[in-house]
């Protein structure tokens, strides 16, 4: 497996960081979801486990089959032109580089709610405030105050802390236009 080198560390080639189970749990608290889910890059289930123990039925996929629920070529989300067949809200901590195409096509399929788990700096740039922020204004964006510790997922030395990078949970909500809320959540 090659890795990426970037200014500061080596970034996954797949872009497959681990969740850990409290940034799904600090959700869970301030949002509120209907029974069904889809999780369309579970990796190995760390967001998806945190939700079925809160009884909600997830789908659970991803393109690469990494342990845990459907996977393979044949569950690449972004390649999926149906919607879902129950209606479901979607959650997903998406690989950071394709994340402009995951809230699109989230959109483009009618998803419910979306919460998508994103480094804070996604915020920036002219061009994804074209074309995703003007059509489709995220409703609410739950900030950690603190960082949280993303590690490569199939990294054996991984830590659970030293996070480096800024991250929050963006929400959408279907027909929300406006200004979004910001929100913190607190160590």
């Amino acid at each position: 497996m090659e890795l990426v080198v970037g200014r500061h560390h080596e970034r996954h080639p797949d872009d497959y960081y681990k969740t850990p189970p409290a940034c799904t749990d600090a959700l869970l608290v301030r949002e509120s979801f209907g029974i069904h889910i889809h999780e369309p890059a579970c990796g190995d289930g760390a967001i998806s486990r945190v939700l079925e123990s809160r009884n909600h039925v997830v789908y659970s996929h991803d393109m690469i089959y990494r342990g845990y629920g459907a996977g393979g070529p044949s569950f690449d989300f972004l390649a999926r032109k149906d919607p879902p067949v129950v209606w479901c809200d979607l959650v997903t901590n998406p690989p950071y580089a394709l994340a402009d195409e995951f809230v699109l096509h989230a959109h483009a399929l009618r998803y419910g709610k979306i919460a998508l788990l994103l480094r804070l700096a996604w915020l920036e740039g002219e061009k994804r405030r074209q074309t995703v922020f003007a059509k489709h204004p995220p409703i609410r964006v739950h900030v950690f105050s603190a960082r949280q510790t993303l590690w490569k997922g199939d990294d054996p030395a991984a830590r659970t802390t030293g996070g480096m990078a800024a991250y929050a949970w963006f929400v959408w909500e279907p027909g929300f236009r406006g200004d979004p809320t910001l929100h913190w959540i607190a160590k």
